[in-house]
């Protein structure tokens, strides 16, 4: 049995589950279904493994291999998204340092300043 507190807007919910490892694939393909079709889960699955994951000593050998599985899918998917946001942070500083270089130019500024205080940044510039 997992227990699951969730506070939101003054109010707190107890949710006890009975969890069988087969229903943790099931779960997955919800959230997945979720969005698909664009739709906000209400009930965290990954909140729900990591709850799971914390407490292992309640968790028999069957359910900790579907766990395992799961979390490794988790962890592929944060992989992913961390990624693709590490990109944009890059195109954002790529597109600020064009424009603070292209500012410099035309107000006749020292572009060695303004180089200069780009030098710790994660890009590479053009």
């Amino acid at each position: 049995m997992v227990e699951l507190v969730e506070c939101f807007y003054g109010h707190v919910t107890v949710l006890r589950v009975v969890l069988l490892s087969g229903q943790l694939p099931w779960g997955r393909s919800c959230i997945e279904h979720y969005r698909s079709v664009k739709r906000q889960c209400v009930f965290s699955h990954d909140e729900l493994l990591f709850l799971i994951a914390s407490t292992p000593t309640k968790v028999d050998i069957k359910l900790a291999e579907c766990l395992a599985d799961d979390l490794a899918v988790v962890i592929e998917q944060e992989k992913h998204l961390r990624s693709d946001l590490l990109a944009q942070v890059n195109r954002l500083l790529c597109t600020i340092y064009l424009f603070i270089t292209a500012c410099a130019v035309a107000t006749s500024c020292c572009i060695s300043d303004v180089s200069s205080e780009w030098e710790g940044a994660i890009f590479d510039p053009p």
